[in-house]
């Protein structure tokens, strides 16, 4: 039965029942000492019940720090990883717009022929074949 259990459920389990039978246990155990004495203290059991909650309510503490801790963990991986995710999209929508306008035709024959002028006035009408392959070979290398 306590193999299927999770650890903190188990944990969990063992503290809510230590909570419910502390108190009826030390109840009982000094009431059978009033009648015939098993053990004698130097402390009542009002000390006794007021450490055992002083015990239980330090064990609740440290749980809810536990959980907290825990809780404050998986948030900020949740945080970071959706910080990431966000970072690359703005990264990457530039990039995506930029192969966009690159590819585009009109853009491209623009390039090839402002190169092109560029060269015709430094050359003559003969070599205006290897230019444009020269310029759209600089502008596939760009």
């Amino acid at each position: 039965m306590f193999e299927k259990l999770s650890k903190p459920k188990f944990i969990g389990i063992v503290i809510v029942i230590s909570s419910v039978l502390g108190p009826i246990i030390i109840n009982f155990l000094y009431s059978i000492g009033n009648e015939t004495p098993i053990f004698i203290t130097m402390w009542n059991a009002a000390e006794t019940l007021e450490y055992f909650g002083t015990l239980l309510g330090a064990t609740a503490t440290i749980a809810a720090v536990v959980i907290t801790i825990n809780y404050a963990n998986k948030s900020n991986e949740v945080n970071r990883i959706h910080s990431e995710k966000v970072n690359h999209r703005n990264i990457g929508i530039p990039i995506c717009i930029e192969l966009i306008d690159n590819c585009n035709p009109v853009i491209v024959f623009e390039i090839i022929e402002e190169l092109q002028r560029k060269d015709d006035k430094n050359n003559n009408e003969e070599n205006c074949l290897k230019t444009t392959e020269k310029n759209l070979i600089r502008f596939l290398k760009m």
